[in-house]
């Protein structure tokens, strides 16, 4: 029975982080101006800032998926082209690669506390007055549930 329930678990925890990755992709569409789309090109020309950037953008959430996701979606809108992504797509691995390097000594797992980002998020998005604030919380909030998907998917894979 505790086998099911893990299963129904992860299960649960596939669609939160399903949603979280289409949210994320609609939320970049929705806030993405010609002026973001140029200082994106313009940082993404230089190849070695592309691939420290990937490095850098996943040290920080701690996930390459996360990291990988957010390449696609600008790549999707049209503010990345794929051959300017790779490098930052080899950066995200690389940094993963570091993540673990990080949690190997033990540090502070910043993963757990993500799930804030779905409240803060959804905070902006109701509270706020301008159409693009409350595309950009709508963005963190599925941001916050991409993580809390992940989360749910080791838990019930705990117990399958």
């Amino acid at each position: 029975m505790e086998a099911l329930y893990g299963l129904l678990f992860l299960l649960s925890g596939l669609g939160v982080l399903l949603y979280g990755i289409s949210g994320v992709g609609q939320g970049f569409e929705g806030i993405a101006s010609n002026n973001l789309r140029r200082n994106i090109n313009k940082m993404a020309k230089n190849r070695y800032i592309g691939f420290a950037s990937g490095i850098g953008s996943t040290i920080l959430v701690q996930s390459s998926s996360v990291s990988l996701v957010m390449y696609i979606g600008l790549i999707n809108i049209g503010a990345l082209t794929l051959m300017q992504a790779l490098p930052m797509f080899l950066g995200a691995h690389i940094g993963s690669s570091l993540v673990l390097l990080i949690f190997c000594f033990e540090s502070f797992n910043i993963v757990e506390f993500f799930g804030l980002f779905a409240l803060i998020g959804a905070a902006i998005a109701m509270f706020a007055k301008s159409p693009t604030v409350v595309k950009i919380g709508k963005t963190i909030t599925c941001f916050g549930l991409l993580f809390c998907g992940m989360k749910m998917m080791s838990i019930g894979m705990e117990s399958v």
